[in-house]
């Protein structure tokens, strides 16, 4: 493994507006292979690379680091079994590796809890 290798089954980048604006990783990955705050300032270097847009924000502080948020081991598989047990085609299943809406961010938040409970 390099250093920064990370067996991750599943991410996605949720963008925050409050309290301060930032991107959350939410990610399914072996809790013993997981340093948050390396895979952040990580992310954040490869992101600043890779988009001038976001290196500005960065820099100017109209972005705050990102956070990251381990899930459940299964997380992802979960939340395509709920959604067809409520219809929707697994096909039609998809779930962004940069992914704004609320309803994602609620069933990554009630798995994230049902954890911790």
């Amino acid at each position: 493994r390099s250093r920064h290798s990370l067996a991750v089954r599943f991410f996605t980048l949720v963008p925050c507006f409050r309290p301060r604006p930032h991107y959350e990783v939410w990610l399914e990955a072996d809790p013993g292979d997981l340093d948050p705050v390396e895979l952040a300032r990580t992310f954040d270097h490869y992101l600043m690379k890779a988009n001038i847009e976001y290196e500005s924000k960065r820099h100017s502080g109209r972005l705050m680091e990102i956070e990251v948020r381990n899930l459940p081991l299964g997380t992802y598989e979960e939340i395509r079994a709920q959604l067809n047990r409520s219809g929707v085609s697994d096909a039609q299943i998809k779930l962004s590796h940069l992914n704004p809406k609320e309803s994602i961010r609620s069933l990554l938040e009630d798995r994230l809890s049902c954890e911790q409970v």
